[in-house]
Order: structure tokens, then C-alpha cells, then sequence
């Protein structure tokens, strides 16, 4: 899974979840592998790309509020492999 820092998803909750349910199943082997996206951010005044690890909605160059959100707010699941 990819998880962004501002997607709202708290990371070892999770994982704890995901633990307890796979208990007893067939999935009791299985790995939830974790990947934490920084939120990447595009500026609207000077086209600057920058990534930072909080939530901080303004261009780290000129300073501007005029910022786009490019990554970082979201969880995917990017794959999954089964036997």
C-alpha cells in the first residue's frame, strides 16, 4: 500500500488491524507491506515541484500559497500477490 502523510490514515492502526483480522484465516501468512508518500506539491506562481513530510501548503522557493496538491492525500493499494 501506498499511504500519504495527509491521507488521514493513521499507519500503525492499520497494521494492527490488519494483524488481528488475517488471525485464524487463510490469510494468516500474508505481509502488508507499507510505503508512507510525502505530499508532494506543485506551485502555481514559479512551477516549482517540492515534497514535504507535513502538511505545509506553501511553495518552499517564492513562499506562495498558490500551491496544487500532486501526491500525498490518498492510499492505494498497488498490488497483491497471491499463491
Amino acid at each position: 500500500c501506498k499511504i500519504g502523510v495527509m491521507s488521514g490514515i493513521e499507519v500503525h492502526l492499520l497494521q494492527v488491524a490488519f494483524d488481528t483480522f488475517k488471525e485464524k484465516t487463510i490469510c494468516e501468512e500474508a505481509e502488508l507491506i507499507l510505503n508512507i508518500q510525502k505530499l508532494k506539491l506543485e506551485c502555481k506562481e514559479c512551477g516549482n515541484l517540492f515534497e514535504v513530510d507535513e502538511a505545509r501548503y506553501f511553495c518552499d522557493k517564492c513562499e506562495s500559497l498558490r500551491v496544487k496538491v500532486i501526491d500525498g492525500e490518498d492510499m492505494y493499494l498497488m498490488s497483491l500477490e497471491m499463491e
